[in-house]
């Protein structure tokens, strides 16, 4: 049975510089981390803001509080069935493969055009995502291409993130959905100038979220270079 001997540890060798070193080190250390936390804050506020922004423009959207025209998914969008990536997968390619969670790798071809929002089919059905670039959808990922003469991307998205799916999953052990359950939803559409009003409040927002992961991934990449 394998097994660490007090020997071992004696004889380890630990570099170290003087004390008044190490509590600049630390100093430096606890600095960094607290900008990083710092600006995580500041992410998760700038996503409630975007949110709140949504609700005073819009009000509640599922009870449709403002009373704005109701149209069906099958009027002002078109789903996407995604497809095995086997065929078309590739390091190097420039469009990226989506299944519910998230990116899975990169594609010679895509299926999906940019600003559509990706549905999950099974598993993941309740975390839509936003995607700004043509896409590959896998099989268990459906892509909703808007109708961007009547909806905006930012507004069809943010809707999704309100809307409870699970009330149209029939499966008993993995959730499900199927495309004409979703083509039946009923949504309220504002006018579109005012949809697209909204899209230019969250492009700024986007503006503020980078310049804040881009400061995190420097800070955390300083926190590391520090520790070695």
């Amino acid at each position: 049975m394998k097994h660490l001997t007090k020997k071992y540890f004696d004889n380890i060798i630990v570099p170290y510089t003087n004390l008044g070193e190490q509590q600049r080190i630390a100093s430096e250390l606890d600095l960094l981390s607290k900008l990083i936390l710092r600006r995580q804050e500041q992410l998760e506020e700038l996503n409630l803001l975007v949110k709140s922004r949504f609700n005073e423009m819009f009000g509640d959207v599922i009870l449709n509080e403002k009373e704005w025209k109701v149209s069906k998914w099958n009027e002002i969008l078109t789903i996407r069935n995604g497809k095995n990536q086997k065929q078309v997968e590739d390091a190097d390619g420039k469009f990226p493969i989506y299944g519910s969670g998230g990116i899975m790798g990169y594609a010679k071809d895509w299926i999906v055009k940019k600003n559509s929002v990706i549905i999950g089919r099974k598993g993941n059905i309740n975390k839509p995502i936003l995607v700004r670039e043509n896409f590959w959808n896998v099989d268990t990922a459906f892509g909703l291409e808007p109708v961007l003469e009547k909806i905006n991307s930012e507004y069809l998205f943010y809707f999704c993130q309100l809307y409870n799916f699970e009330k149209l999953n029939k499966a008993v052990t993995i959730p499900s959905l199927t495309k004409s359950d979703l083509l039946n939803i009923s949504i309220p559409l504002p006018p579109l100038a005012l949809q697209n009003e909204f899209a230019d409040f969250v492009a700024q927002v986007d503006k503020s979220e980078f310049a804040c992961e881009i400061a995190i991934k420097v800070w955390r990449n300083s926190l590391k270079f520090s520790i070695i």
